[in-house]
């Protein structure tokens, strides 16, 4: 059977669900004007609403740029494509 997803408690009250080979960077506190994460792979995104600071998703195929809402993200195992 497959790993279930990883639950990531980011600082800002968002919550990840992080899918099995997957990789995730973020600061442990997010900047002032911005909330950013790196992502490899594929992840489910539960953002907290912050219309002041956006939360972007970057991959190597794409960027997600949020307020605050539901999604998920996944890349190809290449990196070229990916979607939400």
């Amino acid at each position: 059977p497959g790993k279930s997803p990883l639950r990531i408690d980011l600082s800002d009250q968002s919550v990840v669900w992080l899918s099995p080979r997957s990789t995730l960077r973020y600061a442990e506190r997010f900047a002032a004007r911005q909330r950013a994460v790196l992502l490899e792979g594929g992840a489910e995104f539960l953002v907290t609403k912050d219309a002041t600071r956006p939360f972007t998703v970057q991959t190597k195929a794409l960027t997600v740029r949020v307020l605050g809402t539901r999604f998920t993200v996944r890349s190809s195992a290449d990196q070229s494509t990916g979607e939400v």
